[in-house]
């Protein structure tokens, strides 16, 4: 994924442009509430109350403690609008949370970004 922002303080606008699927070892969630838009191509959300297909031009709501992964169904391209910073993002391994810096250290970045690779040798 390739990403660029505008971060205004109390908010931030992201354009992201998507070419694999997050890692779908672990969900993770948000540090701030966000609305994600599809302007090209289409994902798919998994969350933990259900998968939701969003297609082109599709808009979505999500608080920051939505926990998901994201499956991209082709290559796509978002603009999401994001709140103010309220929590720490993180992943949730077995229902505990864990930071992102830990978690990127013990099991290797998304996939989806440039250079990320997820370590072959980890305990479920």
């Amino acid at each position: 994924m390739e990403r660029w922002v505008l971060d205004f303080h109390f908010f931030s606008i992201r354009l992201h442009h998507w070419f694999k699927s997050d890692d779908d070892l672990y969900k993770h969630d948000h540090a701030w509430w966000f609305y994600t838009w599809v302007i090209f191509g289409s994902y798919t959300d998994v969350g933990s109350n259900g998968t939701v297909f969003r297609p082109r031009w599709s808009l979505a709501y999500w608080p920051a403690s939505h926990r998901h992964t994201v499956v991209v169904d082709e290559p796509c391209w978002t603009i999401c609008l994001c709140g103010p910073e309220e929590r720490e993002f993180g992943f949730w391994v077995n229902d505990k949370f864990v930071k992102a810096k830990k978690y990127f250290y013990k099991y290797g970045h998304h996939p989806c970004e440039k250079g990320g690779e997820r370590k072959r040798t980890f305990e479920r």
